[in-house]
């Protein structure tokens, strides 16, 4: 552990840190709501979190963003985001100062609402604009970071988003996420053989081991 570094905890026991909410957060406010009302009650944090998380991944994202991760993936701006659904961590990153461009395969709101298959299948609400945009998108941007938050897992497509980034001369990947439950282990194998300059856990929903991993060539 870095000096001045908290040793790491989930969601469930997290701390905010004094600036948390120098930024707007709504997503981090809601969840330390539901600890803090659950230590109130005399009930189990982690098992609260567990109960809601469904429904607040799909009103915001699958990660919920805190300040020093934030920090850490902001000074990799300018930075690329594929997979953005909600556009959520793009709107938290860019009140930190990081310039980003988001994209999604089916952004919100994005087809006919009355088409199932045509609509994102986990979040309708746009909190940054979000471009239409698949795993090739990122090599149209290889002077920036390119970052990866959840991508699907037992998927191709983090893979593919990475190699056709590297080949296009992209230097620097971010990743955030479980690495048993988001990616496939083409993507894990591809992001190990990097060199990595973070890589450490963040706070996570209870029972998921989700980190911060920042690589480059």
């Amino acid at each position: 552990m870095r000096g001045g570094e908290r040793p790491h905890c989930g969601l469930a026991g997290y701390r905010p840190e004094p600036d948390e909410y120098a930024i707007r957060n709504p997503f981090l406010r809601e969840v330390m709501d539901l600890v803090g009302d659950a230590m109130r009650s005399g009930r189990d944090p982690a098992v609260c979190l567990r109960e809601e998380r469904a429904s607040l991944v799909e009103r915001f994202a699958f990660s919920v963003p805190t300040i020093g991760v934030l920090r850490r993936v902001a000074a990799c701006s300018p930075i690329v985001e594929l997979g953005a659904g909600s556009g959520y961590w793009a709107m938290c990153l860019s009140e930190c100062g990081a310039v980003v461009d988001a994209f999604d395969i089916s952004p919100p709101g994005d087809g006919n609402p009355w088409d199932i298959a045509a609509a994102n299948r986990w979040f309708r609400d746009e909190w940054y604009p979000v471009e239409q945009g698949d795993e090739t998108t990122g090599s149209l941007y290889p002077e920036r970071s390119l970052l990866l938050c959840w991508p699907p897992p037992d998927s191709p497509m983090a893979f593919r988003a990475l190699s056709r980034y590297l080949e296009a001369g992209g230097e620097r990947a971010v990743f955030i996420g479980d690495a048993g439950a988001s990616g496939d282990p083409s993507f894990h194998g591809l992001l190990t053989s990097l060199r990595s300059d973070v890589r450490m856990r963040i706070p996570g929903w209870p029972g998921l081991d989700e980190e911060l991993v920042i690589c480059r060539r």
